[in-house]
């Protein structure tokens, strides 16, 4: 439940990516063309009326659904320059969450991201050994900041070397292993 001058009142996550969405739409550094702004009413937002299904403090059911609905917008007004014909849309907040957290929540025997188990059941892709160790892999993570509130996000899951130089912070570091000690130093430096 939400205040709201002294007197309490429902939350709602689709009403706020509603917002977020229009915000979008209407916001001039975007430039977006009239065919896609004109498109707000074709797309409904759905899905848990109430708090989000994931519960973050960082609003992100409401900031993805409402990014899906950007997409989706884009989406259609491409398909009636191609093909000529109108749509509409549905964004199910709760599927734009599960598809947002899927990384974080997904496993591969058992064994989810942060574990180091994980990597050799993967197919060899870490070119840039982004995934190589504890350490880079935790360079894509979602870290408080000094300001009481306030998170940041980084994401160096491909190429850990740059967000984590840009913290101050050494590409590589073999000797870490343990995921609390590795979140404090990474969060340390915001």
């Amino acid at each position: 439940m939400a205040t709201q001058n002294g007197s309490a009142k429902s939350y709602s996550t689709t009403a706020e990516a509603r917002k977020i969405f229009k915000q979008l739409l209407n916001d001039p550094k975007l430039n977006l063309p009239a065919s896609v702004k004109g498109l707000y009413s074709s797309i409904n937002i759905h899905g848990n009326e109430g708090l989000p299904v994931i519960p973050s403090p960082w609003r992100e059911t409401e900031a993805i659904t409402a990014l899906k609905a950007l997409e989706a917008a884009m989406a259609m007004a491409l398909a009636k320059v191609r093909y000529g014909f109108d749509q509409t849309a549905d964004i199910d907040a709760q599927h734009a969450t599960i598809f947002l957290f899927m990384s974080y929540l997904s496993t591969i025997d058992g064994f989810g991201k942060w574990d180091k188990r994980s990597v050799a059941k993967l197919k060899p892709t870490d070119i840039r050994q982004g995934q190589s160790n504890l350490y880079r892999r935790l360079s894509a993570n979602i870290y408080k900041t000094k300001v009481p509130g306030e998170y940041y996000h980084t994401h160096g899951s491909l190429e850990s070397t740059p967000i984590l130089n840009f913290l101050q912070l050494p590409g590589f570091q073999d000797r870490l292993e343990d995921y609390d000690e590795i979140c404090q130093i990474i969060q340390e430096q915001t």
